[in-house]
């Protein structure tokens, strides 16, 4: 069991720093070290995405599908949010884009000119971003300091 737990330990710790590399690599563009790879937006936002996938799959496999409790729960509740923002933007923005609809509302009201009222698929990409991308990355943060906690709590108390 302790070999199990430390090895998808490991192997998520791996895939959290990998993350970590991509997405230093987007925003490093304002730092004074900036950090340069070669590819496509596409290719490496495809690659954040995969490595997310595959780190859920790692807890799913370090926690053997239990929440835990106290602290364990609180931590797990953190990735569950960062999981859960992600999937969101993953979703929700090519979800809008593929629409054939050029218009969003949640009333259907029409405007004084008789076409549908209510806002365009730029604004709507625009203003889900602004929500997931900050909860996102707010998450992202927390989940860090808790998963710093958790390692220091782990190897104090073996």
């Amino acid at each position: 069991g302790e070999i199990y737990k430390q090895g998808t330990g490991y192997a998520a710790l791996t895939l959290v720093g990998i993350e970590m590399l991509l997405t230093a690599r987007k925003r490093s563009r304002t730092w004074p070290l900036k950090i340069k790879m070669p590819g496509s937006v596409m290719l490496w936002r495809s690659a954040h995405i995969f490595t997310g996938v595959a780190l859920l799959v790692i807890v799913v496999i370090h926690t053997v599908g239990v929440r835990g409790i106290n602290y364990n729960l609180v931590f797990l509740g953190s990735f569950m949010g960062v999981t859960f923002t992600a999937l969101l933007g993953v979703l929700a923005e090519p979800g809008v884009l593929e629409s054939p609809r050029k218009i969003f509302s949640f009333t259907g009201k029409q405007s004084a000119e008789g076409e549908p009222a209510g806002i365009g698929k730029g604004a709507l990409i625009r203003g889900m971003r602004t929500v997931w991308l900050k909860s996102h990355i707010f998450l992202v943060s927390v989940f860090a300091v808790l998963l710093a906690v958790h390692i220091f709590l782990v190897y104090y108390f073996r």
